[in-house]
Parts: structure tokens; sequence; C-alpha cells
């Protein structure tokens, strides 16, 4: 039997399993360190969201490599691979369907300041063609914890009595 790195839905422990589960009307912050499972929980909790019947939803990763990672994972789960991109492709799909095309060209950092420029723009506007339904964010966080922990939108782990 072949071992793989992706992590099954029955596999999952209690904590694990609620976190996929988490309510979509709150925003989270999923935290814990290297090899806890933050990444599978990401795509179980994407194919959740996504088999429930919300399919305006995409998963953005700053380079290729961890978008082609990631997309290799989701044949282990009911989820689409084309909803995970690079910021870069995302936000360049997403200017041109708002009629403003990127040029394009440059070094990669000129290319990440005209997509801002035209995110922001994009933004202002509140057209429909850019928004998504949800949005999965959260910074890179160390803790010394050995599973992954939610925290509540304060950022804090909602168990603790603080």
């Amino acid at each position: 039997m072949e071992a793989t790195w992706w992590t099954q839905p029955d596999q999952l422990d209690e904590d694990q399993k609620g976190i996929v589960s988490l309510a979509l009307d709150e925003d989270h912050l999923v935290m814990g360190p290297p090899g806890s499972g933050k990444t599978n929980l990401l795509i179980l909790r994407a194919a959740h969201l996504y088999n429930a019947g919300h399919r305006d939803i995409v998963i953005l990763t700053f380079g290729r490599v961890l978008r082609e990672f990631l997309a290799m994972g989701t044949g282990n789960y009911k989820f689409p691979s084309d909803k995970i991109q690079t910021y870069v492709r995302w936000g360049s799909m997403l200017s041109a369907r708002n009629d403003k095309p990127l040029k394009g060209t440059g070094k990669f950092n000129e290319v990440r300041a005209e997509l801002l420029e035209a995110l922001t723009e994009i933004s202002r506007t509140r057209s429909g063609e850019n928004q998504h339904e949800y949005s999965q964010r959260a910074p890179v966080t160390k803790t010394a914890a050995s599973h992954p922990q939610r925290t509540s939108r304060a950022g804090r782990d909602p168990r603790s009595r603080r």
C-alpha cells in the first residue's frame, strides 16, 4: 500500500473536523506548526464549501509550485483543481473580466504593482465580477501547538478564557 501525504476526511480528529465545518459567516485563522495538517484542512474546507453548493470560491497561492502541489491534492478530494490559482493569474483574469487587462510585461514586482493598482480600482467599483463568496486568508504564523488551532476574528484561541 502506497502512503500518501493527503489526509482523508475519515482520518481527521475531532478538532480538525471542526475546522473543516466552521461557520460560513465568520472569519477564521488556522495556525499550527509544519506538518500539522493546515494545507490538508485548507483543501478539505474548500471541498466542503464547494460540495455544499458554494461554487464561487478560489484558493490563492503566491507561486506556481505551490499551486501545482495543491492542485495535485485535489484529486484526493471532490474539489476542482482549476479553483486553485496563483495570485497573479487570478488577478489578471479578474482584471480582464472587468475591462482592465494587464500589460503583463516587465519584472515580477512591476507586474505585481500593476496588478495591485488594477485590483484596487476594480474593488472601488464594487461590481459583481470582482467578488468571491468566501475568502480564506491567513498570515503566516508560528505556534508551538501539535495540531492546527482555530482562532476567532480577534486572533485568539476561542477556547482560551481570557
